[in-house]
This record gives C-alpha cells, sequence and structure tokens, in this order.
C-alpha cells in the first residue's frame, strides 16, 4: 500500500472509530470531516495529508487533565484530604510542580508532592486546611509532559472543606453597635466567625431607613461590605438586621436574630488649632510675634482633632508670599516645609482663616494669625561688628591713617564668612584730595575662621579722603549659610 493510502485509511478509520478521542482539540476538528470524508472534495486529499500529519506520534499530541480528586466544588470534604491530578500523559514532574498552587481563602498553603505515576500525582498539605474554608488547586500551562509539549488548558479546582459544625455569630460591625459614625460615610462592614452563604446574608439582611446598598463578600465569605449609594446624612440612626437562621457555608444558621443601630454625625465641636511650632519646639502663637526662627525651619500644625486636609490648606496664607510644600503624617497633624527657604531677617505672617473644618463638616470658630522673624544663628543678616587699625584699635569714620606707615585696616563680621564674596564686593575710591596714582586693594587675608578680614592697600597718598564700601545685594557679601549683607557698609578715612 502507497504512503498515501496508509494515510487514508489510518485517517478514514480514525474518522469512524467509535473510540473517544484522546484530545479534545483534535475531537472538534474530526466531527464536522467525517461527514466531509463521505463526500469528494477536490482539495480533500491535501486535508487528509495535513490531519494524518497534525494526528502523527512524533510529541506534538498536547497532554490534558484527566481526572482530579476531589472534585471540581465538591463540598464536606475532610480538612487533611490530599488533591490528585491524573494526565494523558507522562509529565515533567519539576514544571508541573513548579506550575501548581493551591490556595485556602486567597491565602497561599504549602505542601508535599508524591507521584504515584508520570502521569499521577499527589499533592498533601503540610498542615491541615481550615474548617469551612474555600480552597482552590491550579495547574498552569506551563506544566509540560516528559516530550515538552505544555498542558493544553490551564485546569483550576475548587471544593470546600466540612465546616464548622457550631452555628455563625457576628463578630463586629463597623460602625459599631451604639457609636457615632464619621460624616460622610457610605460604608457598613460585618464579620462573621465563619464562612457564610453570601446570598443568604444579601437577603437576610435589612437596613432601616433603607439608603439603597451594594453588598460584596470577601474571598473567605466572612467579611461582608455594604456600600450605600449616598452618604448619610447628619442626625441619621440607622439600624441593621439579620434574621436568625442566616445560614453559613456549614449549613449551620444565626441562633437568633441580630440588632444594631448607629448614630450619624454626633460630634458636633469645631476643630481648633491647638499648636503651630517648628522642628526645635519653638512656637507661633496667635496674635504675637516670635524671633529667632531659622530660615530652613519647617511648621507643625497640630489639630484637636481629624481634619479636612484640603479645607486647611485652602485656608492657610502666608505674606510675604512663599511656597510651601504641605505633608500629613496623620489627620490631626501637618507639617510645613518652605519652597525654597525664608529670607533671613524677614518676618512673615502665618495665617488661618475661618473657612477649614475637620473630617465631619464641623467648620472653625476662629481664625488663627502669628508673626514669625527669622533671625536666628543661621539665618540672620551678615553685619561688619567692628573696623580696627593693624594694632586692634577701633578705628571710627573719618580716622586718620598714617602714611605710608599705614598698611591697612581690619574687619571683623558676624559671622564667617565666603571670603570669595567679600573680596569681590569689596572696593576702595579717594573722594577727595589730590595726589599721582590711585589707591588699590592689595591683599586680602582672612583670620579668625574667615570671620575676621585683614587688608592691605597701596598707593594711599597724603591728605586725601578715602570711602571704602562692602557691597550688600544678591552680589554682596555673604556668610557661610548664604545670608546677605542687610545693606552696604561704608568707611571714610582720611590719610
Amino acid at each position: 500500500m502507497s504512503r498515501l493510502g496508509a494515510s487514508r485509511s489510518t485517517l478514514k478509520d480514525l474518522l469512524h472509530s467509535k473510540a473517544p478521542l484522546r484530545n479534545a482539540r483534535f475531537s472538534s476538528l474530526l466531527l464536522p470531516l467525517r461527514h466531509l470524508s463521505r463526500g469528494r472534495n477536490l482539495w480533500g486529499g491535501s486535508l487528509l495529508l495535513l490531519l494524518a500529519a497534525c494526528t502523527s506520534p512524533f510529541g506534538l499530541d498536547t497532554p490534558w487533565v484527566r481526572a482530579t480528586e476531589p472534585s471540581a466544588e465538591a463540598t464536606e470534604v475532610a480538612t487533611n484530604a490530599a488533591v490528585k491530578f491524573s494526565f494523558s500523559a507522562a509529565m515533567d514532574m519539576l514544571s508541573t510542580e513548579e506550575a501548581f498552587a493551591v490556595s485556602e481563602n486567597g491565602g497561599k498553603v504549602g505542601g508535599k508532592f508524591t507521584w504515584d505515576s508520570p502521569s499521577n500525582f499527589t499533592w498533601r498539605p503540610l498542615v491541615p486546611f481550615s474548617p469551612g474554608a474555600l480552597c482552590e488547586a491550579v495547574l498552569s500551562t506551563r506544566a509540560e509532559d516528559e516530550k515538552g509539549n505544555n498542558l493544553a488548558l490551564a485546569s483550576t479546582l475548587r471544593f470546600t472543606l466540612a465546616g464548622d459544625p457550631t452555628p455563625p455569630q457576628i463578630v463586629s460591625m463597623a460602625p459599631a453597635d451604639r457609636s457615632a459614625a464619621p460624616v460622610p460615610t457610605n460604608l457598613l462592614e460585618i464579620r462573621f466567625s465563619t464562612a457564610m452563604d453570601v446570598e443568604g446574608v444579601k437577603g437576610a439582611l435589612t437596613l432601616s431607613p433603607s439608603p439603597g446598598q451594594v453588598i460584596t463578600a470577601d474571598a473567605a465569605q466572612k467579611c461582608f461590605t455594604v456600600v450605600f449609594r449616598e452618604n448619610l446624612a447628619y442626625g441619621t440612626k440607622l439600624t441593621v438586621g439579620l434574621a436568625a437562621g442566616t445560614k453559613a457555608r456549614n449549613g449551620k444558621g444565626l441562633a437568633s436574630a441580630y440588632a444594631a443601630s448607629f448614630w450619624v454625625g454626633d460630634d458636633f465641636v469645631p476643630p481648633a488649632l491647638l499648636a503651630a511650632t517648628n522642628s526645635r519646639g519653638m512656637a507661633l502663637r496667635d496674635g504675637q510675634t516670635a524671633v529667632a526662627f531659622e530660615k530652613d525651619d519647617s511648621f507643625t500644625l497640630s489639630f484637636s482633632k481629624a481634619v479636612d486636609a484640603p479645607s486647611v490648606q485652602g485656608a492657610f496664607s502666608l505674606s510675604p508670599y512663599l511656597g510651601m510644600v504641605w505633608h500629613w503624617p496623620s489627620s490631626d497633624r501637618a507639617v510645613l516645609r518652605p519652597d525654597p527657604s525664608f529670607s533671613g531677617g524677614s518676618t512673615y505672617r502665618f495665617a488661618l482663616g475661618e473657612g477649614w473644618k475637620d473630617l465631619r463638616g464641623n467648620r472653625a470658630a476662629a481664625g488663627f494669625s502669628a508673626y514669625a522673624t527669622f533671625d536666628g544663628p543661621h539665618s540672620a543678616p551678615l553685619r561688619v561688628t567692628g573696623i580696627a587699625d593693624e594694632m586692634g584699635r577701633a578705628l571710627a569714620q573719618n580716622a586718620v591713617a598714617p602714611v605710608p606707615s599705614w598698611n591697612g585696616p581690619v574687619l571683623r563680621f558676624s559671622a564667617a564668612v565666603k571670603t570669595a564674596t567679600v573680596v569681590s564686593a569689596l572696593s576702595l575710591t579717594r573722594v577727595s584730595g589730590s595726589g599721582s596714582g590711585g589707591a588699590t586693594l592689595q591683599a586680602f587675608v582672612f583670620e579668625d575662621g574667615d570671620q575676621t578680614v585683614r587688608l592691605a592697600i597701596a598707593g594711599l597718598a597724603p591728605g586725601n579722603v578715602y570711602k571704602l564700601v562692602l557691597a550688600s545685594g544678591s552680589a554682596g557679601a555673604r556668610d557661610l549659610f548664604g545670608n546677605l549683607l542687610a545693606e552696604d557698609w561704608i568707611f571714610f578715612f582720611q590719610t
């Protein structure tokens, strides 16, 4: 028999065989072909050859799951039950185990594999399952047979463990019974001691007045969340009820009816600003001016209760204006950081208007306004604190400098300086008199940790008046903390 004849004969047997096909994917393809094979078709020979090649035994037949234990959606499964999978082909053990996972009420469960044969494995939990738990065993298509073919379809097996025979109880409700709920609120949470029948709880739950709601349950079916379609209004008393006999997954019902209630918005006390302090505990006080703050200080606002953050930030102002970065470590505390830093030597007004409110909608009864001056040790403007001659004797304006023996004055600052800014900011000019040439600042010697500069002046002429200037402003002298000289410093001397 020719090869084509053999292929046609094999395919004919396969098409008309009453035995079940091994592969569901080929089964769906072959069914219409059985009808096609009864007639004549010009391209039938080619199709038969292609199909014969696809079913040839060269490792192209994908494996599939034949059976599982427990069966799908089984209930009352023993807590020490093993999970078994049977396959249509010998499987690669490593890839199959890596593709397998078991969870209990949504949490992963550890276990141990044993292989009864290359096409059958048993998985046992390291510790028994929890009574009444909902379990899920998942085998992904990453599992391969010994020929390297991946599993045809992922397999998900769900089953429920035998439950606790005790009747269910309500463990908690939030908001709690006889409590006050925050406003606005549109949530109610009820937690049970065991997995519940979801539809049974939905049918048995009553709310009065009924705000309209959507009820959902978590994966463990113990926690039920009720989302109201609208926020409950102030003054509302909501009564919650569950009928006796409301069923758990173990078939047991609530021993008695449940009734609880809570009020909405019984707190009408206005919020208050308790304190405004920097990181060193220095406080801003309403109506007062405080000093010695640093230009990089951050401030913490502490409130009497949880507040609505957007309303607080909207009611806050700082003048002169400066950008502020807000951080809320908690709902009753805010931290403000300047961006960029405050200006050294400046005074700012901190104000919080009356428009801010707490989380229950209560508005603040009083505003807040305080002043802070940023002139701390690292923020005070740079100053020239003194000028002396070479011998250390203090000089006054229009001092007489001996010529040519006088080399130059010594300047002392309020803080260590950035030397380059002092060198560029110092200038010397002759304002009256006569003489040849011009006086110049020839050398700068910084001493005392850059808090003193000794000047060397060349070209002084007798009988002249000179002006020594240290410039301020953005191009003027600065200290090591970047603080500017407050204003131009000017000194006159006569030779």
